[in-house]
This record gives C-alpha cells, sequence and structure tokens, in this order.
C-alpha cells in the first residue's frame, strides 16, 4: 500500500462492467463485461515480459495494492483484465482468475510442475479454493488426485468431485492440522495409504497449507518428485529434515515453487 494513500480497499477476486477507461487504454471500452485478475504488474519492466509473475515490480491486487475487489467501483490496469464468459455467473468469473490461475501455475505452466498424464498428485486442503481447482486440473490433465480433508462433509464434496484417493487428516492423527507433529511419521502414515490404495507415491505434492504440512509433503514425494508451494495459511515458517539419512525410507525431491 502506498504510504501516502493511507487507505485500501481489499479482495483480490473480483469481475464487473467496465464504466470508464484511461486515456492509455486501447483495447477495452465502456459497458465490457470481465474478470480481474489479481496479477498487478509493470507491462514496461522488460524482465517481465516472458513471464509477468517474475518482474521485480508485480505485486498482488487486492492484497499489496490501494484498490482491490470488495467495493462497488474499483481501479485495474488494463493487463489484468480478462472478457467474462457469457455463461458463467458473475460469482462464478470473479472466483476463477486468483485461484485457477494459481493452481495451474503450480502444477501445469513451465514455472510449476509440469503435470502429465498418469502423475499422482497429492493435494492439501483439497476442497479449498486452490485445492478444488487443483483436482479438477489434475483430473482433466490425465492424473490421479489424491485429496487431503477434514471433515466428512468435504470428503463428501471430493467424492462429487471424482477425486481418486480421499483422505481424512484426523486419520493420520493429524488433528486440527496445527503442525505441531512429526512431519516424518506423519508422512510415513501417509505415504502408506497412497501406497496401499495406488502402488506408488506422489510425484507432486499441492501444498499451499504451509508449516503444518510441508515437512510432510517433502517426505511423502516420490525420488526424484516435486513440492510446489504458495500461500502458506498455517505460517511461513516451513521447517523439515532434508537430510537423506534421517529416515531409511526418507524421499527428497527436487523442490517447486509456485
Amino acid at each position: 500500500m502506498c504510504i501516502r494513500d493511507r487507505y485500501q480497499i481489499v479482495g483480490s477476486d473480483a469481475a464487473g462492467v467496465v464504466v470508464r477507461i484511461g486515456d492509455g487504454v486501447r483495447h477495452w471500452n465502456v459497458g465490457d463485461h470481465v474478470m480481474v485478475s489479481p496479477a498487478y504488474v509493470d507491462d514496461q519492466d522488460p524482465r517481465g515480459h516472458a513471464d509477468a509473475m517474475m518482474g521485480p515490480f508485480g505485486r498482488a491486487w487486492g492484497y499489496e495494492t490501494n484498490f482491490g475487489g470488495l467495493a462497488h467501483y474499483t481501479v485495474v490496469r488494463a493487463t489484468q483484465l480478462v472478457p467474462k464468459p457469457a455463461h458463467l455467473t458473475w460469482e462464478e468469473a470473479a472466483s476463477i482468475t486468483l485461484c485457477a490461475g494459481t493452481a495451474y501455475r503450480m502444477l501445469v505452466s513451465d514455472a510449476g510442475a509440469r503435470i502429465k498424464q498418469g502423475d499422482v498428485v497429492l493435494v492439501w486442503g483439497a476442497t479449498g479454493g486452490l485445492g478444488g481447482y487443483a483436482v479438477q486440473l489434475v483430473k482433466n490433465g490425465g492424473g490421479v488426485a489424491v485429496g487431503v480433508v477434514s471433515s466428512d462433509r468435504k470428503a463428501e464434496i471430493l467424492r462429487e468431485q471424482g477425486c481418486d484417493v480421499i483422505i481424512d487428516r484426523r486419520e493420520l492423527g493429524m488433528g486440527d492440522g496445527d503442525g505441531d507433529g512429526d512431519p516424518i511419521e506423519y508422512g510415513k502414515r501417509l505415504g502408506r495409504r497412497i501406497r496401499a490404495e495406488l502402488g506408488e507415491d506422489p510425484r507432486v505434492a499441492f501444498d499451499y497449507v504451509g508449516r503444518a504440512t510441508f515437512g510432510t509433503s517433502v517426505h511423502v514425494v516420490q525420488r526424484g518428485g516435486v513440492v510446489v508451494t504458495c500461500g502458506s495459511s498455517t505460517g511461513y515458517q516451513h521447517e523439515y529434515d532434508k537430510r537423506p539419512g534421517a529416515d531409511p525410507h526418507r524421499r527428497v525431491p527436487a523442490g517447486g515453487d509456485g
């Protein structure tokens, strides 16, 4: 947030109608129905031309900017706009760009895990905004989705989505997911459960939960696997034992980053 502008409108999800355009806007018109991407990037920085997220001045709109989506009117850059598909409701359109875009970048893009057909993908928080899109991307890409949830109701939602393997973290002894347990022990339990169902370890772990799960993600993926991460809703300090000799069944992956 700019120091000189001591206000902030939060919210990184939005869809709406263009009501005014600036002098430099060329491709949008008043009345256009649009979705808003939260990628607030500098389109004039050459370092961001190949990948806007790699530019040094990128921000999360509605989080690191003054304007966001939780208002009747807001201000966006032209580069943030995407045409709204006519068949989507306004609520559906607003929910796509942040979570779906992040999940796509983590799992599919060159910057992420680059999942392929047959990949077993572990998805933490599989009915959340990010996790729900992750399961759909894995399934539509021909992968095998292993979803971790925390309640019977969430497990039912995953069954409706066609998730291949559904695991309640309470079965692993992870309780409320505060991250104070032994991540290697959790990894052993989770790994045994996944191998019993599928006969192999996950190649990819999709982890936006953070502190409570990251050590387990690193432990449970197969040798040469990938952990992609963002967000860290349970804490940003990720601690884990990297030593291959720390446990005889240890898998040390190549790390990825969402």
